[in-house]
């Protein structure tokens, strides 16, 4: 999770990319299991970004 996004909606995007790029990033990295490498084959899928407002209202489902 990501504290620290802008409350700016382009900048929010722009850092949203970023942390996507990064992520897909780290994924094509090869990786060790039992002494052998493998590396996965990963596409670009759409990430979500959600960003949490301070103020925001909860509300609480009555069962």
């Amino acid at each position: 999770m990501q504290d620290d996004l802008s409350n700016n909606i382009r900048k929010v995007a722009i850092e949203a990319q970023m942390i996507a790029a990064k992520i897909l990033s780290d994924l094509h990295q090869p990786y060790d299991l039992e002494h052998l490498e493998y590396r996965s084959s990963i596409t670009a899928a759409p990430v979500s970004v959600l960003p949490f407002l301070e103020n925001t209202v909860t509300m609480q489902k009555n069962c």
